[in-house]
């Protein structure tokens, strides 16, 4: 048995992807082992070009010297700090500053989440605590478009509208989740010319909150 094979029972006896694909033949899997910049080497010593980034987190590449030594810098001087009620760490306080001053606007506060998925979680909370504490706790329907995707948290995957990510045997938020018409204008635009297909998003997104009423729609989620 080659070590990769070892590494790829070892992976159906133990471990748990995120994303498990039970639908899909595992056969031909990649079995990352280093990487250095832009570039990823699997077990059997392939080298491949990273071109989606990770998971689009490596902005800067990886193996980078500078990074590790601030990371093991950061861990040796304080590598967690409780952030509940009246504590906190200092580096948060620091970064959320400097992030500040970077933000458009008036941007100007952070909220810090351990990624994406949660990200969106803590938004739909937040909007709907936020219509909660203004007294109008009917104002919390949130409007999404199929095709998007906005994480694997529950509330997450139920805004995000990849049909793939709606499996029947599972329930979704669907009562104050709504999605709209997907904006993929090459897969979607049927004969129309892109400002037409803009036309008609808007006109749906408006009939939309016309008829949830706009009293009771709290946000409308993006993918950029």
């Amino acid at each position: 048995m080659t070590h990769t094979e070892a590494i790829l029972r070892a992976a159906d006896d133990h471990l748990l992807a995120p994303y498990h694909p039970f639908d899909h033949d595992l056969t031909d899997r990649l079995v990352v082992a280093s990487a250095e910049g832009v570039q990823i080497t699997d077990t059997d010593g392939r080298t491949y070009l990273d071109a989606i980034g990770g998971m689009w987190c490596t902005n800067i590449g990886t193996g980078r010297d500078e990074m590790a030594d601030a990371i093991a810098a950061q861990v040796r001087k304080l590598s967690f700090a409780n952030p509940f009620t009246d504590m906190m760490g200092a580096p948060a306080v620091e970064l959320a500053s400097k992030l500040a001053t970077l933000a458009p606007g008036d941007l100007n506060h952070v909220f810090f989440t351990t990624g994406g998925s949660t990200a969106v979680d803590a938004a739909f909370r937040l909007v709907q605590f936020y219509n909660g504490c203004l007294g109008r706790p009917e104002k919390r329907h949130i409007l999404s478009r199929e095709d998007a995707y906005h994480g694997s948290t529950y509330a997450a995957v139920s805004i995000g509208g990849k049909k793939s990510d709606h499996m029947a045997e599972f329930q979704y938020i669907d009562d104050i989740v709504h999605h709209l018409s997907s904006p993929n204008f090459y897969r979607h635009g049927a004969g129309r010319t892109e400002a037409e297909f803009a036309e008609f998003l808007f006109a749906e997104f408006e009939a939309k909150v016309s008829e949830l009423g706009a009293e009771n729609v709290a946000a409308f989620f993006a993918e950029p």
